[in-house]
């Protein structure tokens, strides 16, 4: 494995969308106002449109335990607690690309620039590939976590890796420029062979 300064290429994607934390903010808002309508808070409102909300929905929340919210709530942020955690780390050294989508590939694979037989830069839509995450689809690989952009590797044995990345283009020059390189020492070797 390469240290730090043979990279060439080095990114980290997190769990960052704007959506996604404005969802998870607002099904806490909406967990917690149901809980203190189910405890009959509402009652200590001034008269309003809150007031009645609370006259009309409270009864009917009086029938769902607490404890159900209370646990809602909790593995709501237990789950965003994990997406802070998620994370996919994507490097490029002399030996090839390595690549992890912490947790659930959290050793390094390696895929070396011998193994590579066709790249591309891509624009993909996330939902077509199930969303954001690790998927095996027929026979490719597909690694993740924001954005429409990807690089597709095309390897020797058949298989098809597709990457996500937020600079495929970035990414597949520096692959470019790794396999010329290795390209022109084969040709120095083989003169100097003869």
């Amino acid at each position: 494995m390469g240290d730090s300064a043979a990279r060439s290429f080095a990114e980290v994607q997190r769990f960052r969308q704007r959506w996604l934390w404005q969802t998870i903010l607002g099904l806490n808002v909406l967990l917690l106002l149901l809980l203190a309508l189910n405890q009959g808070l509402w009652l200590s409102l001034p008269r309003g449109p809150l007031f009645e909300l609370g006259r009309v929905i409270g009864p009917l929340l009086g029938q769902v335990p607490p404890a159900m919210l209370l646990a809602l709530l909790v593995v709501l942020n237990l789950g965003a607690l994990l997406l802070l955690t998620w994370y996919m780390e994507t490097y490029l050294t002399a030996e090839g690309i390595h690549f992890r989508y912490f947790p659930f590939r959290p050793r390094l694979k390696i895929i070396r620039h011998s193994e590579i037989r066709a790249l591309r830069p891509v624009e993909y839509r996330p939902l077509d590939f199930r969303g954001y995450g690790v998927y095996r689809i027929r026979n490719m690989e597909i690694y993740s976590v924001r954005g429409t952009l990807a690089l597709r590797l095309d390897l020797q044995d058949g298989r098809r890796i597709l990457l996500g990345t937020q600079e495929p283009g970035e990414l597949m020059d520096a692959i470019e420029a790794y396999q010329a390189q290795r390209q022109s020492q084969k040709e120095i070797e083989f003169k100097r062979k003869k």
